[in-house]
């Protein structure tokens, strides 16, 4: 079976320093940048994992954290798991969670349409290489 992914070889990498993230086309004539986000990752003491990750599972719907259940019933749109503990790219209960500075449990919260986006153009499959790097300098 042959898998269609339009963004070839990608890479999701984030800076935690920056609040920012990126969707790169890794192809034979070195790295692209696709697409800027902006992003919230994990708060103080709850930062998000740095290192090279793979996209292990996704969910394409609504999800509630059984680490940090929400009393809303849910707290991750289409999430994207990199790590085996749960951590994520996602979309929150609103966009006015997604701040300028860490502020999640870990996760990598993102605006509706940038998740979106990911998901249209296959920037999340598994096996998705995921990069996180630095720490918030705030």
């Amino acid at each position: 079976m042959t898998e269609v992914r339009p963004v070839q070889a990608a890479a999701l990498r984030g800076a935690q320093c920056q609040s920012t993230a990126w969707v790169v086309d890794e192809g034979k004539e070195g790295a692209r940048y696709q697409r800027v986000f902006r992003v919230s990752t994990g708060a103080s003491g709850l930062s998000t994992s740095p290192g090279h990750h793979v996209i292990q599972r996704r969910i394409d719907g609504l999800h509630n954290s059984s680490s940090y259940p929400s009393p809303y019933g849910w707290n991750m749109y289409r999430p994207s798991c990199f790590t085996s503990w749960g951590e994520a790219f996602h979309g929150g209960v609103s966009s006015s969670a997604v701040l300028w500075y860490p502020a999640s449990h870990g996760c990598v919260r993102m605006l509706h349409p940038d998740i979106d986006y990911l998901w249209r153009k296959g920037g999340n499959a598994i096996g998705t290489s995921v990069y996180v790097y630095g720490a918030w300098q705030g």
